[in-house]
């Protein structure tokens, strides 16, 4: 409080009103005092990789440089791993940030990158290329933003459905996906996915190695050996089931490994 205060009352989290000796006129006024509210930031877990091909030198060390959107300020600089990733732990959540990737001597020929964001349980929710054309950079936008439009009922009582996605991934050629993914299916399914009416979409990728016959009927595979695992373990009705295969013609970006993969999605009937 001022040392000219004489008093001070919260009206609300954040206002205080406060009674002072103004400096100027000798007057006691009543003043507002505003404390900001702590800084909402990203939890641990929550991740951005840059998909770069596997064939290339290592993915660790490629820089990004973190803007504020409405600034251009530089918040920090971020290395990747060598899986490509970066933590975005400790990023404010409510601001627009500009992620701008600076390419190593050795990425220098690339054409154009995909950028995906991670949840902390794994769960892929937003994806970006980046191209030279637009300085390799994209923009973050808040996470509360993102949700608010995933809410059942919009601010002028519209309808926005909510749709909860899952990402399995499959090794190179395997029909069944890895004991690690399943794990994380099941752990999905059981953080609450709320479902009413509507359907499940299982949809299979593959990566571009082999023909494209193959790989359709390998993404085919995929998406029906995860839809058995929906009905066997956790007792999906076939009927709420929408089954179909991608091939290779759905890339995630250039690394094999995302591609190889199953989107599983519940997506509400529309009321």
């Amino acid at each position: 409080m001022p040392s000219e205060a004489c008093s001070a009352i919260e009206a609300m989290p954040g206002l205080t009103w406060v009674t002072a000796l103004d400096p100027v006129t000798g007057r006691w006024v009543v003043r507002a005092l505003n404390h900001p509210e702590p800084e909402a930031t990203m939890a641990e877990g929550w991740t951005l990789c840059l998909d770069l091909p596997s064939s290339a030198s290592s993915a660790r060390g490629e820089r990004l440089l973190v803007r504020h959107a409405q600034t251009r300020r530089l918040r920090t600089v971020l290395e990747t791993d060598s899986k490509g990733c970066v933590s975005l732990e400790g990023l404010p959540s409510g601001e627009a940030w500009v992620f701008e990737w600076q390419p190593s001597e050795t990425r220098q020929g690339e054409e154009a990158v995909a950028a995906t964001v991670f949840s902390p349980d794994g769960v892929a929710t937003r994806s970006y290329v980046l191209e030279g054309a637009n300085g390799w950079a994209f923009v973050f936008l808040p996470l509360d933003a993102i949700a608010a439009m995933g809410m059942r009922e919009g601010a002028d009582g519209s309808q926005w459905p909510w749709v909860p996605q899952h990402v399995v991934f499959f090794a190179r050629g395997a029909s069944e996906p890895t004991s690690e993914a399943a794990r994380a299916l099941g752990a999905w399914l059981v953080g609450g996915v709320e479902v009413d009416s509507g359907k499940w979409q299982v949809v299979g990728h593959a990566d571009n190695t082999g023909n494209e016959e193959d790989n359709q009927k390998l993404s085919l595979a995929r998406a029906r050996a995860v839809a058995n695992r929906l009905e066997e373990a956790w007792g999906v009705d076939a009927e709420a089931l929408v089954v179909s295969g991608k091939g290779s013609t759905v890339p995630m970006g250039k690394n094999p490994e995302r591609n190889r993969r199953v989107e599983v999605r519940w997506v509400p009937a529309l009321q």
